[in-house]
């Protein structure tokens, strides 16, 4: 059996329908000035040109393993990259963004000069529009590091940069179990949480990866997701940390706010239905799995409380007392 480094790094690529991008995200890995072990690519089910893509990079590059799935998502396929992985380190790359030449050297050498204390390390990034030039849109510098629970429960993912950013000890994603594929927005956040819990975090400030912008890319479905798809999923990723007393105090009131928010901003948009999805909000609340989301409000009058007096008359107006109960 061949001796593996102990700062070896394996990569994991998820990919569905990806050909048009596929060939520069593969060249910024076979170029890294730390060579990576070994890379898992995960073809999610695509229909184009990606496997024939994959094909010829294998024929050239002994490294490259392909697994082929079915439409699974996000999660199933880096979770099914992950298990091929051996090296004691594990980074994560979407097949539509691209690694600056020294990614992996500037990111292991951090793991090794901060000690086994650091689980995960990520990343300054910049974002790169279709054709790969520079995007309009404004980076996110890093600033997380450290015991940083606390922080990604208030803040949300404050980890910049996407996956793609990220390098994990593969140990660590055994303990915590890799990505929760139960859900569709906000897995990154949810492990990043897992893994806050048993390990600290730190970052090059370099950008060392760029993240593409496009129709298609998982930063641009994440802004068309309903507001209120998000909530739920958010819900649905704090409730382990409710459930064993570890969310801080001010995060549920900041949490009823958001939800109220999403019910007005909903109402200025289209008064009529907008008064109908408030009603349907609080009621999916209700019925969630999520203990945390049950808790927010006690009830209907509970919810409609929180709004602007003028509103909150309005709708009394409108509707009988008793279906505020």
């Amino acid at each position: 059996m061949d001796t593996i480094e102990p700062f070896a790094v394996d990569v994991v690529i998820p990919v569905r329908d990806g050909a048009r991008y596929l060939r520069q995200c593969l060249d910024s890995v076979m170029t890294q000035t730390r060579p990576v072990r070994a890379v898992v690519a995960v073809d999610d089910g695509s229909t184009d040109a990606t496997p024939d893509i994959l094909a010829d990079y294998q024929q050239r590059w002994p490294g490259l393993d392909v697994v082929r799935t079915g439409k699974r998502g996000l999660p199933h396929a880096r979770n099914s990259g992950i298990a091929r992985c051996r090296a004691p380190f594990v980074a994560f790359l979407d097949s539509d963004d691209v690694w600056a030449a020294n990614k992996m050297e500037r990111q292991l050498d951090l793991f090794a000069a901060r000690g086994s204390t650091v689980g995960f390390v990520y990343c300054g990034y910049n974002l790169i529009d279709e054709q790969g030039g520079p995007s309009p849109t404004r980076a996110t510098a890093p600033t997380l590091r450290g015991d940083a629970l606390d922080d990604l429960l208030l803040g949300g993912n404050l980890i910049s940069g996407s996956g793609s950013a990220v390098v994990v000890r593969r140990s660590l994603l055994e303990q915590t179990g890799g990505f929760d594929e139960r859900l569709t927005f906000a897995e990154d956040w949810d492990l990043w949480l897992r893994l806050a819990e048993l390990s600290r975090v730190d970052f090059v400030p370099e950008p060392l990866v760029a993240i593409r912008l496009h129709r298609e890319s998982m930063q641009h479905r994440k802004t068309r997701h309903r507001l209120k798809q998000q909530l739920l999923q958010r819900l649905r990723v704090l409730d382990r940390w409710y459930l064993r007393g570890k969310l801080p105090p001010a995060l549920p009131p900041q949490i009823r706010k958001d939800v109220v928010s999403i019910a007005i901003g909903e109402i200025w948009r289209a008064p009529l239905a907008g008064w109908l999805h408030a009603w349907e909000l609080i009621a999916d609340l209700k019925r969630s799995e999520s203990s945390l989301a049950r808790s927010l409000f006690s009830s209907r009058a509970d919810f409609f409380r929180e709004f602007p007096p003028r509103m909150a008359a309005a709708l009394r107006r409108a509707l009988p007392s008793q279906r505020l109960r």
